[in-house]
């Protein structure tokens, strides 16, 4: 279904979307009227860019890697996760809920996603996601039915959304959990697990020296700083995957916490600027991994149906509303979310 808008209304979008994903499972498509026309013409840059969002939301594949491009890791079963909890806002902080989403590449092509959502304990806002054991499992069976029977041997986690200080307090839980999803799944079942923490919010910046460089004077997408600017100890890599149209580039800042199947940092660099590549909505590399941009699109997304249905009862979508609701209906809102949307790709 085709919506386009006269003028910009966030309420009502998020109306529609709740209803369509949650309630009447229909793919919804909005648009703006003045963004549809350039002129007395339509913008076909603007129709072509929706057309993708739709093709994807179809279940269609936008585009794949070329056969001498794909990483050597995505010839084999591998399950490539991405996850991110999104915290409400300040003002908001203990009556509204944090947020998860974890997405899970479950074919070779590494283009299409299975999705997770957790509403986590408004008490505490922690970076935490406390039920990944049984994310993983859900995951990890959607994977084996969507492949034949086949169970992927590398799990490949790209992690958003943790600072300096919670590292070893996520990955020591996070990838215990993982660990026992597995075992649990079937006896022996130990597939080597990757652990990497995207990093978008620093203050490094790329100032190419030479004549490198776009006519901005951004450094060139796939410029990769791996030593001289990094830990010593720890392994860790700067990568610029994006061509910087606007402003000075940032480069995302990877940390590897966890790695089973020793990779080389060149293996690393060159999955995470590919995965860079099979973002759905551009035709363009963009500078996050696939899996991490499409975790923080789906948290976006449950946030908005969680609003929505928190206002049904309280009148209004602010935090204290929220907190009106009885312990059963925070159940059943809870409910509703994590049981999340029957379409894959929903939230492209």
């Amino acid at each position: 279904m085709l919506i386009i808008f006269p003028f910009k209304a966030g309420f009502l979008y998020d109306k529609i979307k709740q209803l369509g994903d949650m309630k009447y499972n229909i793919t919804t498509q909005c648009c703006l009227k003045t963004v549809l026309y350039k002129g007395d013409s339509l913008n076909k840059q603007v129709v072509g860019n929706i057309c993708l969002k739709i093709n994807a939301k179809l279940g269609g594949i936008n585009h794949i890697l070329a056969p001498k491009s794909k990483p050597a890791v995505l010839k084999r079963p591998v399950m490539v996760m991405g996850a991110d909890v999104s915290h409400p806002a300040p003002e908001s902080r203990g009556l509204k809920p944090s947020i998860a989403a974890i997405v899970a590449s479950v074919e070779p092509k590494a283009a299409n996603y299975e999705v997770e959502i957790r509403i986590q304990d408004g008490g505490q806002n922690e970076e935490v996601i406390q039920d990944m054991k049984q994310v993983t499992k859900n995951l990890l069976v959607k994977f084996h039915a969507a492949n034949k029977g086949r169970k992927p041997e590398k799990i490949i986690m790209f992690r958003d959304g943790v600072s300096e200080g919670q590292f070893l307090t996520v990955l020591a839980r996070e990838l215990l959990a993982m660990r026992q999803a597995c075992k649990e799944l079937e006896e022996g079942y130990e597939p080597q697990i990757t652990y990497i923490v995207v990093q978008k919010r620093h203050h490094t910046r790329f100032f190419p020296a030479d004549n490198n460089k776009y006519k901005n004077g951004n450094a060139l997408a796939g410029t990769v700083v791996d030593q001289g600017i990094n830990h010593p100890t720890e392994g860790d890599f700067y990568l610029l995957s994006h061509e910087g149209i606007q402003g000075t580039s940032r480069p995302c800042h990877y940390q590897v916490l966890w790695d089973d199947s020793d990779f080389t940092a060149d293996e690393l660099e060159v999955l995470s600027y590919y995965l860079c590549h099979l973002y759905s909505r551009c035709t363009r590399a963009v500078s996050y991994p696939t899996p991490t941009y499409y975790s923080h699109l789906v948290a976006d997304r449950a946030r908005k149906h969680h609003n929505e249905l928190a206002s049904y009862d309280g009148g209004s979508t602010s935090g204290s509303s929220f907190n009106e609701l009885s312990e059963n209906q925070k159940r059943d809102i809870k409910k509703l979310v994590e049981e999340g949307v029957k379409k894959a790709m929903y939230f492209v």
